[in-house]
């Protein structure tokens, strides 16, 4: 298994998958791995959305494709990144208030530096 994880690297692309899944992430047995090796994605990994439990977007069975973030040889853990290799979503409009509260701190700061 060390040898597997040892030809792991950061910003690697890998494939599985999901064989466990829990409310802070799910775990992915990972393909051509010489015996069960899985890896953590963590919540916020797994999309750019706010999700509030794995099981929202993910079933246990499912296949992802995800970018090597961490690998630990000591531990034998690694840390994926299913998010990363997703499409960046568009900036969010800003709300009214938003906006307001950015002319509000526009305006003092062009006040303090006028002073």
């Amino acid at each position: 298994m060390n040898e597997f994880l040892a030809g792991l690297d950061k910003d690697m692309v890998v494939e599985g998958g999901v064989s466990a899944i829990f409310p802070f992430g799910v775990f992915v047995a990972l393909d051509g791995a010489p015996g069960p090796v899985v890896a953590l994605v963590r919540i916020p990994q797994i999309s750019w959305e706010r999700i509030e439990h794995p099981v929202d977007v993910l079933a246990v069975g499912d296949r992802v494709r995800a970018l090597v973030l961490h690998v630990d040889l000591e531990r034998e853990q690694v840390s994926l990144s299913i998010r990363a290799l997703l499409p960046e979503p568009p900036p969010r409009e800003r709300t009214e208030s938003e906006v307001l509260l950015e002319e509000q701190l526009e305006a003092l700061r062009r006040k303090l530096l006028e002073s």
